[in-house]
């Protein structure tokens, strides 16, 4: 009887045990997901402009490129790079920017046109409309002032370095 005791003892002891780190498993995972509920995954990739690289975020999607930097607070990297399905004069707008930016347009590997200093809108009437003097493959939105303290010109080459990878943002 008292080996019986015993036993049940220790299972009990057991079972506490293991509901111990189940309770200390779910907390960390209640905590990741509220650490995580203001964040999003974003696709990340590396871009050289002459002899410089840039960490960039990826947009992709008509989503992504649609959305752009709109409502944002920051890039959260050194700059965006939107990819065009197909080389074209896409328009870019400034809806809801809270910062100025510099554009830069590329195809067949080099800067074919540039912007700088385009200032975020005032109001809703103020909303600036860009495009590029010829087709463009991909653009690079960067923080205002990037163009002229990097040296960026027309014709500088341009190399993905690194097709994309995931991070949280």
């Amino acid at each position: 009887m008292a080996g019986t005791t015993a036993l049940e003892s220790v299972l009990r002891m057991r079972r506490r045990r293991n509901w111990g780190i189940i309770a200390i498993i779910a907390l960390l995972v209640a905590l990741l997901a509220i650490t995580i509920s203001h964040r999003q995954w974003r696709r990340f990739s590396w871009v050289e402009i002459g002899d410089q690289r840039y960490r960039v975020v990826l947009s992709v999607t008509s989503e992504e490129r649609q959305q752009g930097l709109s409502d944002r607070d920051r890039i959260g990297a050194d700059g965006m790079l939107f990819i065009n399905p197909t080389r074209e004069q896409s328009q870019f707008w400034m809806y809801h920017m809270k910062f100025p930016l510099d554009f830069v347009w590329i195809a067949d590997g080099k800067v074919v046109d540039l912007h700088q200093n385009v200032p975020a809108p005032t109001g809703e009437n103020d909303i600036v409309r860009l495009q590029p003097v010829q087709p463009a493959d991909m653009v690079i939105e960067f923080p205002s002032g990037t163009i002229g303290r990097e040296n960026i010109t027309i014709g500088t080459r341009v190399n993905r370095v690194l097709n994309w990878y995931f991070s949280l943002w």
